[in-house]
């Protein structure tokens, strides 16, 4: 499977678990709370599992890392003809990382500054990055990228 629809579903499934998991997980969080007002539903996980240790981690870590994975998979789609741009695939999404958390710091936008997101960001994209030459390799026309 060496197309776009690949690529579409690096980006559409991981984006859509990722919001479940926002939704579920994170009910403090403002498009969670404008779908609830949206949709009158308020499906979310118990306190008591939202306390929990791993709990804390996918909401705090894993979600920052899916995002910066859709993101890297979204440039590649995107901007792909040159070998040179394979670098920008994985530097966009951590820029943008980067530039939340400095944002967060300053105050600018809400959210708290935390080194440990910008880790996991940079670990989403490098991971796509390493996904897209690997089936690139494997199964795929260079030009079919």
């Amino acid at each position: 499977m060496c197309t776009r629809k690949w690529l579409v579903l690096m980006i559409v499934l991981p984006l859509v678990f990722g919001a479940l998991l926002y939704y579920f997980f994170c009910p403090d969080v403002f498009f969670v709370l404008l779908i609830d007002r949206i949709t009158g539903l308020e499906v979310h996980a118990p306190n008591r599992i939202a306390r929990l240790s791993f709990v804390r981690i996918l909401r705090n870590y894993l979600m920052d890392c899916i995002w910066a994975f859709s993101f890297a998979n979204t440039f590649f789609l995107i901007i792909n003809e040159k070998q040179i741009w394979r670098v920008v695939i994985v530097m966009m999404p951590i820029l943008a990382g980067i530039s939340l958390e400095i944002f967060q710091r300053l105050g600018i936008i809400s959210g708290t500054f935390d080194v440990i997101d910008i880790i996991v960001e940079a670990a989403g994209a490098t991971l796509a990055f390493i996904i897209i030459r690997v089936k690139s390799r494997r199964h795929c026309d260079e030009k079919a990228f």
